[in-house]
């Protein structure tokens, strides 16, 4: 049986109370998310289908595969870079979330990840982060 009809035989069975079961495997979910941290620390697209990717001071240029090879989710080396340029517009923004009110949450899950030393907590924060205050 498909997703799809799966979904829909849930659905008609029990109602609203569904939520369709995704159709993302976890490795396209994580090429996902990880696209969507390149994207915010500056990945771009040229013309011929390259892709820059700016890493610890540099940029690279690389076929449009690499986005299968990021390493956020692996590797404290990848993500740190993310977390500080994070910690920077937080603090450039600071001022104003005081002003509106804005909760800290986000900013609390980072650290709460990284003081824990969980990669995969810290990961996922980051990730939300982006998706709530950045698209």
């Amino acid at each position: 049986m498909k997703i799809k009809e799966f979904n829909q035989m849930m659905k008609e069975t029990f109602g609203d109370r569904v939520i369709n079961v995704s159709s993302t495997s976890p490795k396209e979910k994580i090429t996902d998310n990880n696209k969507l941290i390149a994207e915010f620390m500056g990945l771009s697209h040229c013309s011929e289908g390259w892709i820059l990717i700016p890493y610890h001071g540099r940029e690279e240029v690389a076929e449009e595969e690499i986005v299968d090879e990021l390493q956020y989710h692996t590797s404290w080396d990848w993500l740190m870079p993310v977390i500080e340029e994070i910690d920077g517009a937080f603090n450039h923004d600071k001022e104003m979330a005081v002003n509106h009110h804005t909760s800290y949450e986000p900013i609390e899950s980072i650290e709460d990840g990284i003081a824990t030393r969980s990669l995969e907590m810290t990961y996922k924060a980051v990730v939300e982060y982006i998706k709530k205050y950045v698209r």
